[in-house]
């Protein structure tokens, strides 16, 4: 079953610019989208629709609705900045568009090789990572929310399966402090416990993986999604780089150790 879209302004630009329609109509004196829609001589369901981002408004709507509310031009111009700068900081360019396909993913296969993927990292965890490449506070706490909010999916009625598999460094690489880590781990084991989630460890060694981490995401009824977070981070349906994908997933995943093998061991090193 799909899950059903929210429109959220920190992560839809639709409903980002929807916010400031709303604001400027009410602050131009329009208390209902039907005044507003009168004057401008259209349905109030385009009004509707250009507030909540279902449908962002073309250019003559746009021009029509600012000049109606005596919004000046240069509000538009520091808008369209607040919301450059407040994407590329939450959620990088790359990436907009994979939480979406994560939401109604019925599976979701994850490589990583250096650190534990968005989809199981607690907060702190995520912080820490944030300040190691250098983000302030405020970008790292707001990351951190963001990959928070991703993992909803998990708990859910109608979660996607998720298999993690990790280099064994992973496991043993600290991030942050030692109790991080240990809460890090901490998470993984918790989650390794649910019927929907699993958490495979490949041993030390060059493999077919360490071309770089990616995570493959499938929909019923449309093409398989792949995050390939190399040099260049990129989301792709390329049926190809998808078969490539596939081909590198089956041959990480035949030198991963059994999941109940993994788990011991990372309980093992979560209990030091």
């Amino acid at each position: 079953m799909a899950r059903s879209r929210s429109r959220n302004p920190d992560d839809d630009p639709g409903a980002y610019l929807g916010s400031f329609l709303t604001k400027w109509r009410v602050n131009a004196g329009f208390s209902s989208q039907d005044a507003l829609a009168r004057r401008l001589g259209i349905g109030r369901t385009r009004i509707t629709k250009a507030e909540t981002g279902e449908e962002p408004p073309d250019t003559r709507l746009l021009t029509d609705w600012m000049r109606e509310c005596g919004v000046p031009a240069e509000q538009l111009t520091e808008v369209a900045c607040s919301l450059a700068r407040h994407r590329e900081e939450s959620i990088p360019t790359w990436f907009r568009d994979f939480p979406e396909v994560e939401r109604i993913a019925h599976t979701i296969l994850s490589w990583h090789t250096m650190v534990w993927p968005g989809l199981v990292q607690t907060p702190d965890y995520a912080r820490a990572l944030g300040k190691v490449m250098g983000h302030n506070a405020e970008v790292a706490e707001r990351q951190a929310a963001t990959r928070t909010q991703r993992q909803e999916i998990l708990d859910g009625p109608n979660p996607p399966e998720l298999v993690v598999v990790v280099d064994m460094s992973v496991v043993r690489r600290v991030v942050g402090t030692p109790e991080v880590t240990h809460g890090q781990l901490g998470r993984v084991l918790e989650l390794a416990e649910r019927d929907t989630v699993r958490t495979l460890l490949v041993p030390g060694g060059v493999n077919a993986g360490h071309v770089g981490a990616f995570t493959l995401a499938s929909v019923s009824g449309r093409p398989d999604v792949l995050l390939y977070e190399g040099m260049w981070d990129t989301v792709t349906t390329s049926a190809r780089k998808i078969a490539d994908a596939r081909r590198n997933w089956e041959r990480i995943r035949s030198t991963a150790l059994p999941a109940s093998e993994s788990t011991r061991l990372i309980r093992e090193i979560y209990e030091e």
